[in-house]
């Protein structure tokens, strides 16, 4: 997996950081029902997870850890506009932007020192996970949500 972007690496954070910064208020949607605060709220809430700030009951099956994992992990990207999302991480709120980018930069960084962390916990869906499969899957979910707001 080393070869997949992820946030353990430097490039990926400075890049993603720098996407940040293309984001405003004004910014809109070209798929999904969510708004430009209400992603950043969504995607900080699944980074304070993986960073194990609260738990959420599991809800992985054989089915989850077999063929979606090595999907969510690989190489494809996220569908647009199909995944539901689990409770936990919806965002139905109004945010403060910069407050939500201010804590993204933070989760960012703790990523940067998290790399020899060895207790991540599971995900909801797909079961036990490790840093590296927490760094790919973040990277996936922010990458995935930029570009739903072109950046």
């Amino acid at each position: 997996m080393s070869n997949l972007k992820n946030l353990f690496e430097p490039g990926s954070r400075n890049e993603v950081l720098e996407r940040l910064e293309k984001v405003t208020p004004e910014s809109k949607a070209s798929f999904g029902k969510m708004s430009i605060d209400q992603m950043l709220w969504h995607v900080n809430r699944t980074m304070s997870y993986a960073m194990g700030e609260y738990s959420i009951p599991l809800r992985d099956s054989f089915i989850n850890r077999l063929i979606f994992k090595p999907l969510v992990l690989g190489k494809a990207p996220f569908p647009k506009g199909k995944a539901a999302t689990i409770p936990e991480f919806k965002a139905e709120g109004h945010y403060d932007m910069e407050t939500e980018k201010k804590r993204f930069r933070e989760y960012i960084d703790r990523y940067s020192k998290s790399t020899e962390k060895a207790d991540w916990p599971a995900s909801p869906l797909l079961g036990k996970f490790t840093g590296a499969n927490w760094a790919r899957l973040d990277y996936k979910h922010i990458d995935h949500h930029f570009k739903q707001f072109g950046a």
